[in-house]
């Protein structure tokens, strides 16, 4: 199962839209995303691509992308 160009564009809309500023982070974070969606959605055929994204968004904690948009950016850095 993949997911659709629609749905890529979404979550890397949806990354811009929770302030993650650098476009290779937001692509990295997109991936991230993309791969609990995935997951997600294998283990629960009924769950749709809004709620699986919604329940990947909690894995994120209070702070959001923070923690995980820093450390793609020092990565790249280095």
């Amino acid at each position: 199962m993949n997911l659709s160009q629609t749905e890529k564009l979404k979550l890397i809309e949806f990354t811009k839209n929770h302030y993650v500023d650098f476009n290779d982070v937001r692509l990295l974070i997109t991936k991230d995303l993309e791969d609990h969606i995935l997951q997600q959605m294998k283990e629960d055929e009924a769950l749709s691509f809004e709620e699986a994204l919604q329940n990947a968004y909690k894995n994120y904690g209070v702070i959001e992308f923070s923690d995980v948009s820093d450390y793609y950016t020092k990565e790249i850095k280095t």
